[in-house]
């Protein structure tokens, strides 16, 4: 692979007890009030609507790389790619071309082909073989699928 394909990322917040690992996708949390900082965790369900692609390790205090650092807890910000090129950690066989969906996990699954309005994270730009692969995805922000 070749270097990065940034179009934009944008800095949020980490929720309370959220620790999302390096191209895990993830979603806003809290309400959003006027004059408070939007914050994101990791996507929890499945198809939800997401916010993009974390950029950035943030372990856990207990994971030996937090050296007992809670990132949540400290209000760091990490960098979420909302447009362009990431990578993404895939769960399962996806081909190139595939559109995927958030599968709840922090990782992306191929959408169901006869499953209406759902909320696609991208287009796959690279395949991936098995759990756990690391793909290329162009980000599709706000799209809905029908059938894909």
């Amino acid at each position: 692979m070749s270097g990065p394909n940034t179009i934009l990322d944008k800095g949020y917040v980490l929720a309370a007890s959220s620790y999302p690992r390096i191209f895990q996708v993830v979603k806003l949390s809290g309400t959003g009030a006027a004059g408070t900082n939007a914050k994101c965790t990791v996507s929890s369900s499945s198809g939800e609507k997401v916010l993009g692609i974390v950029q950035e390790d943030t372990p856990p205090p207990t994971d030996a790389l937090a050296g007992g650092k809670d990132y949540a807890a400290l209000g760091r910000t990490v960098n979420v790619r909302i447009m362009g090129i990431s990578r993404v950690i895939a769960t399962g066989v996806i081909a190139v071309g595939s559109r995927v969906k958030s599968n709840g996990d922090g990782t992306v699954v191929i959408a169901a082909a006869t499953t209406a309005n759902q909320e696609i994270v991208g287009v796959a730009l690279s395949a991936s073989a098995a759990t756990n692969d690391q793909i290329d995805l162009l980000l599709t922000p706000g799209m809905q699928s029908n059938n894909p």
